[in-house]
């Protein structure tokens, strides 16, 4: 289930290498870089001087289309369900009164707002599903620093969960803060901040587990994030994020639904080439 190292979801019944074991002594953490994780080995593996430590994780959809959108489900599905945060007697003026505050706090703090209004679709509010924030990567950033705003207030009710959020927030902030290659100081507040995400997350996840609710979602993209926070390289992965990636995509589809098929692709690259003087202007 990963190509950095050899663990597993433990569904064979073997869990020693359980990508959930995260203590320091964990057997996968020996197994970092050992193996290739490949039959048939691609053409780029063959390039001189390539490294299988080279294929980094992608630190925009690991987190922000990721982890992040579990968290932020789980999350507001259990302080939408008591008064607490936001004093209502129905979800419905729980949910207004959520939107209101999570757009005004965009608006003081400049944050461009994709999402129009927090509804249950929206949090994937399901009676069988596990929760999740369905919305773009930098909406799931804004309503993450939301969240730990709100809860500030309300941490003697909240403790676990205002935590886990304070960690997280300073975890990807220092990653996107730092240099290309980490100091040995950044290094270690990263593994500490990310240790403590990592740990609370899945303390939670057990909690759920054991009452039988459908929260705090446990899923291979945990793990990924683990080897972001622990990597025993001192690169910076967040220069390896798909931002300007996804939103180029998203402009050369518009071209490309505008062009045959056929030449579709050499129709895109003229035009692309067409639009460099002026844009250069």
């Amino acid at each position: 289930m990963c190509w950095l190292c050899e663990a597993t979801k433990g569904n064979s019944g073997d869990l020693s290498k359980c990508f959930t074991d995260i203590s320091p002594t964990a057997m996968w953490r020996r197994t970092f870089c050992r193996s290739f994780p490949w039959n048939i080995s691609p053409n780029y593996s063959l390039i001189r001087g390539f490294h299988i430590s080279m294929v980094v994780p992608d630190l925009l959809h690991v987190w922000n289309l990721g982890v992040a959108r579990d968290v932020i489900g789980s999350t507001l599905k259990t302080i939408l369900s008591e008064t607490v945060v936001f004093n209502a007697p129905t979800l419905p003026t729980r949910l207004l009164l959520a939107t209101l505050s999570l757009r005004q706090f965009a608006k003081q703090n400049r944050y461009p707002l994709r999402l129009k209004k927090l509804t249950r679709a929206k949090l994937i509010w399901k009676s069988k599903a596990y929760p999740g924030f369905a919305s773009s990567g930098y909406d799931a950033f804004v309503v993450m620093r939301w969240l730990e705003s709100i809860l500030v207030n309300h941490t003697r009710r909240y403790m676990e969960i205002a935590t886990l959020l304070w960690c997280s927030n300073q975890a990807i902030s220092l990653m996107y803060s730092a240099g290309q290659f980490l100091t040995q100081i950044e290094k270690d507040n990263l593994d500490v901040l990310g240790g403590m995400f990592i740990s609370l997350f899945l303390s939670m996840a057990k909690k759920a587990l054991d009452e039988h609710k459908l929260m705090w979602r446990v899923k291979p993209k945990l793990h990924l994030l683990c080897h972001m926070f622990s990597s025993p390289r001192f690169i910076n992965q967040s220069f390896y994020s798909t931002w300007m990636d996804e939103d180029y995509l998203k402009k050369v589809g518009k071209t490309l639904s505008l062009t045959p098929m056929k030449t579709a692709q050499k129709r895109l690259l003229q035009r692309w080439c067409l639009s460099i003087p002026k844009n250069l202007d």
